[in-house]
């Protein structure tokens, strides 16, 4: 059986949520206490990021009354997956300097060593990233800081 690349692994967490701002911070913080929980605390500074942005994404850009969160792990990344009720493919934009939205996209393409969206048979959209459990830390991009 081909498997999409979201339900890849094994299944650490899944919770479905309310499309509101507040439950945005919930399921960030439930995504970091499951990866905790499984030793992968090496890596929360971008999922905490990642699951930041793709979840907003759901709730602002979207209808959907509610999403879900799924993380797997394989032996050697971790997949974390949102699930909404759209089938509208996030669109790309070039934020420019000054603006306060448009670069959710922007921090997977930095933060995620993979990154992708799937249509479901049942026509919703899950926006899933991966992340390389055997890099230390966090891509230098978003570790270092700029020299003066």
């Amino acid at each position: 059986m081909d498997r999409r690349k979201h339900e890849r692994g094994l299944p650490l967490m899944h919770a479905a949520y309310k499309s509101t701002p507040a439950h945005v911070r919930i399921a960030r913080n439930d995504a970091l206490q499951t990866l905790r929980r499984s030793g992968l605390a090496h890596r929360l500074h971008d999922v905490r990021l990642l699951v930041s942005e793709v979840v907003t994404n759901a709730v602002q850009h979207t209808c959907s009354p509610s999403f879900t969160v799924t993380v797997h792990m394989t032996h050697n990344e971790v997949i974390v997956a949102v699930e909404d009720a759209s089938p509208e493919v996030p669109l790309r934009h070039r934020p420019q300097t000054g603006d306060e939205h448009g670069r959710g996209l922007v921090l997977l393409d930095l933060l995620a060593d993979a990154w992708g969206v799937d249509i479901t048979d049942h026509g919703t959209k899950v926006v899933w990233c991966c992340l390389d459990l055997t890099t230390a830390a966090s891509h230098p991009s978003s570790t270092q800081e700029t020299a003066p």
